[in-house]
């Protein structure tokens, strides 16, 4: 089954990263949410993709050196405000899987304790839980906390190696930027037993070319329409 992933929620009809956003995910039918994680000052995982809350918020400043209180303050689009990880885990649990992405540094210890914790309570499953990073720092101390959680490797463009170095980790899956993929890379990523999920192709064109290369999932912005091209997909001769 080709999954389909919702890139910080369904941020192409809702406030990214918001439980509003992952709401709508849901609703629309992903099988999985996209998230992004940094630490707020006082040691907090808020879920946040940019360094600086300038973008996506009405505040500004870097997210590391404000306290959570301070960034719960702030409007995230439609009157949302940012989540922290614990408020997605709490309301999402057996609703739908979960990719945390470790966005901001010194997140893999933070992460791997709150997820475990999740885990050893029976609120969620391990199995259901995925985490992935572009940092090899971030993904390696990870991997050498024995979490048992799976991993994945994000990539922008094809960089050698990618595969050996996912297969070292014990990652469970490669995540590359769609514009770059070729069916080499996704044959040899198969070989290899990983999964090939890939971001973010949120046109039909893009979703049918990676579908066509057959990758195991679709993190995008727009769910039903990659759902859409799955049920197409499936039904070719």
């Amino acid at each position: 089954m080709v999954l389909v992933i919702g890139h910080r929620g369904a941020a192409g009809y809702e406030p990214e990263n918001t439980m509003r956003s992952f709401r709508r995910a849901v609703e629309l039918g992903c099988h999985m949410l996209e998230l992004d994680v940094h630490l707020a000052r006082d040691g907090e995982l808020v879920v946040m993709h940019d360094e600086t809350v300038d973008r996506t918020t009405n505040g500004s400043g870097r997210v590391s050196g404000m306290e959570t209180g301070e960034l719960m303050k702030l409007d995230a689009g439609k009157g949302e405000r940012i989540p922290l990880l614990t408020e997605v885990l709490d309301v999402f649990g057996g609703a739908c899987d979960l990719n945390v992405e470790l966005k901001g540094r010194d997140t893999s210890g933070p992460a791997a304790e709150l997820l475990v914790s999740y885990i050893d309570k029976g609120a969620w499953k391990r199995e259901a839980l995925l985490v992935s990073s572009f940092s090899p720092v971030e993904l390696k101390d990870f991997s050498e906390l024995g979490t048992g959680i799976p991993a994945a490797v994000l990539i922008d463009g094809i960089p050698h190696g990618a595969e050996e170095f996912a297969v070292e980790l014990g990652c469970a899956a490669v995540h590359p930027n769609h514009l770059h993929l070729e069916p080499d890379f996704v044959r040899t990523c198969h070989d290899l037993g990983l999964r090939v999920n890939v971001w973010t192709p949120n046109t039909r064109e893009e979703m049918g070319r990676c579908l066509r290369m057959g990758v195991d999932g679709l993190i995008t912005d727009l769910p039903d329409t990659a759902l859409e091209m799955i049920s197409l997909h499936g039904s070719d001769p």
